[in-house]
């Protein structure tokens, strides 16, 4: 069965939402060095005086970057060059990519997501999450129904891994099997049904949706899986869906590397609300249960005023953190910070008991350990914008400043460790650059019995992890009745009221 939407009108709608995330990708990448250019010549020519109703010295400049300027600009920052280059050359490789994925696939999606593909009109989302691996993103594909679905650029392995878990664990509670998203998966990438996200009325089912979300934190204490932020948790009715879990299983660096802080407890998964400040200073939690929308968590962002004047100027704008997806109540509505707690102490309670009363939940898992690769986070994903921001600084004359800066900031976490750790580090952070300098956020995997990471340029690092699995055998070596109170300990403060 063939979808009905015709190939050509597919390509055109990819290229069109294609072009636009391009072209705002490109200004952001732009915007500081060309802002600099257009701020020396309006010094020159205007003392830095100009009005916003003017536009000739904006216009000059413009007519400048045409006959040459341009290329002058691009001469004096070598790192900005090549970034621009490559997130140009790898996003068209994405989306040829991504085209013909569709389209070997289109026989198979039309019989998995029939809702969709008869719709004669597709709509196309870019750029939905980090470009990894030669530019590859998350693309949702939207139906005029509403129905929707997203292409991810990686295997599910995490999902495969947590899906047996939670199922197994649920059955031992006794409970209805937790919702699973739809999917469609294929050697290194898979198409996703969306979740939509389902806000509740009642007390009552706020607090079922918080005592499953208890059992939830169970099994992602127990998998090692990070990354349960808000951005990757919907509430569905009762059920809190993890969307993503490509951090399963999640390795560490290698102790010389990691330091002495022992962070193996629930807070580990970002499920549990964590408060820290944003650039002004506000304080805001972006983790799974937290409510990110009171707090109005923002990025910040490089933005113009007074855009296509001789006025024009770099102004800091904010861009809204989260939608609220991962809330189960409506705006306004929620419950008190108390009662959730209580709700998700009792759900982890429980599950953490029929867990310790059901062996065979950590035999299966085990088992699925032993051949699972997952994803490995070396750092967020902030720190990687700040040093592409560092990579868009002119060269100073005769030196590469940008990139001594931006290798400088990469290394100092590891300045303390001794001196065969520091070249480990210094191997992660040769690959590190190459990515960013190839227009992608850098990305690495790990086998679970592995002690190598695998980043997506080609590097491999021998010795740079501890694989998941020896975290999660320790981790099951010490469930008990001391581990159990420990980790309803951390449950516990995490609920604190917000900073002031």
């Amino acid at each position: 069965m063939q979808g009905d939407a015709p190939p050509g009108s597919t390509r055109d709608a990819v290229a069109t939402a294609m072009t636009r995330w391009l072209r705002e990708e490109l200004e952001r990448l732009c915007l500081r060095v060309l802002m600099r250019a257009f701020t020396r010549l309006r010094n020159g020519a205007a003392g830095g005086r100009a009005r916003a109703r003017d536009d000739r010295l904006y216009r000059r400049f413009v007519a400048d970057l045409a006959r040459g300027g341009l290329i002058d600009e691009l001469t004096r920052a070598p790192a900005w060059a090549r970034l621009l280059g490559a997130r140009l050359e790898r996003t068209i490789a994405a989306t040829r990519l991504f085209l013909a994925r569709w389209e070997r696939d289109r026989d198979a999606l039309a019989r998995a997501f029939p809702e969709l593909l008869r719709a004669r009109a597709l709509e196309f989302d870019v750029g939905l999450s980090d470009p990894h691996a030669g530019g590859r993103a998350v693309i949702r594909v939207l139906a005029p129904s509403g129905a929707a679905l997203y292409y991810k650029p990686r295997p599910l392995s995490g999902e495969r891994l947590l899906a047996p878990l939670l199922e197994g664990l649920h059955a031992a509670l006794g409970e209805a099997p937790p919702v699973t998203p739809r999917s469609l998966e294929r050697d290194d990438y898979a198409w996703v049904a969306h979740v939509t996200h389902r806000p509740l009325d009642t007390g009552a089912a706020w607090r079922a949706y918080h005592r499953r979300a208890g059992a939830l934190l169970l099994a992602l204490y127990v998998a090692g899986v990070t990354d349960a932020h808000a951005d990757n948790l919907i509430a569905h009715g009762e059920h809190p869906v993890l969307i993503d879990a490509e951090c399963a299983l999640h390795p560490a660096l290698c102790g010389a590397l990691a330091g002495d802080a022992d962070d193996d407890t629930v807070a580990r998964a970002g499920l549990l609300p964590r408060w820290a400040r944003d650039e002004r200073g506000r304080w805001y939690s972006q983790a799974g249960l937290s409510d990110p929308r009171p707090f109005e968590p923002r990025r910040g962002r490089w933005e113009l005023a007074a855009r296509n004047t001789d006025a024009m100027r770099l102004r800091r704008g904010y861009a809204r953190g989260n939608s609220g997806a991962n809330a189960p109540w409506r705006e306004g509505h929620a419950p008190s910070e108390r009662d959730r707690r209580d709700a998700v102490l009792t759900g982890f309670l429980h599950a953490y008991r029929a867990w310790q009363a059901t062996p065979s939940l950590a035999r299966a898992l085990v088992a699925r350990a032993s051949d699972h690769r997952g994803r490995f986070v070396a750092r967020p994903t902030a720190a990687y914008v700040a040093v592409q921001e560092l990579l868009t600084r002119p060269r100073g004359p005769g030196d590469d400043a940008p990139l001594t800066a931006a290798r400088r900031a990469l290394l100092r976490p590891f300045a303390a460790a001794p001196l065969g750790a520091r070249r480990l580090a210094e191997r992660l952070v040769a690959s590190e650059l190459r990515q960013l300098l190839a227009g992608d956020i850098p990305l690495f995997h790990a086998d679970a019995r592995g002690d190598a990471a695998f980043g997506a340029d080609g590097a491999v690092i021998p010795g740079l992890v501890e694989g998941g699995a020896a975290a999660l055998e320790r981790r099951l070596a010490r469930l008990g009745d001391e581990d159990l109170q420990r980790q309803l300990a951390v449950l516990h403060d995490a609920f604190a009221p917000a900073p002031r």
